[in-house]
């Protein structure tokens, strides 16, 4: 199987799929590691390579329709080949917008409090969540990130 055979699988889930269940499949994520295939070294070219093929066989044999079968997809052939791309081409994990503010939020409040409300630590903690989101943003547009559920 090439590269390419890979993207042709993901247009025919793309297709077949309805959005709810789109996410279980982690076609986002493995769209990013199709762009970056070639830049890996040939040992993680054919190691990823295998787990890729593995999957997709998973994908044509079962239908995943709930978080656990994604999570069980996610952690036997995706994460295996993150982590490959994070060594070598400096992937990261994404943390969704949602779940991001769900840390801010709280993380804001604490040190609002905790702080008595002193103004040069909101900045400083402001400046650190503004560095995070300008983080994933420039990984989001070089498109080296991987995600459960994404």
């Amino acid at each position: 199987m090439e590269i390419t055979d890979f993207q042709i699988e993901i247009n025919a889930l793309k297709d077949v799929l309805d959005s709810r269940h789109k996410k279980y499949y982690h076609l986002n994520s493995i769209e990013n590691f199709l762009f970056h295939f070639n830049n890996l070294n040939n040992d993680n070219r054919e190691i990823v390579l295998q787990l890729l093929i593995q999957c997709f066989n998973y994908y044509k044999t079962h239908s995943i329709r709930d978080i656990y079968e994604s999570l069980d997809v996610f952690q036997r052939y995706l994460k295996p080949i993150g982590k490959i791309y994070e060594l070598q081409l400096g992937f990261s994990i994404f943390i969704k917008p949602w779940l991001f503010l769900l840390y801010i939020i709280p993380g804001y409040v604490l040190v609002y409090y905790l702080f008595d409300n002193n103004h040069i630590i909101l900045y400083f903690f402001s400046l650190i969540v503004l560095s995070f989101i300008i983080y994933f943003f420039v990984k989001l547009s070089n498109k080296k990130l991987y995600a459960f559920l994404w």
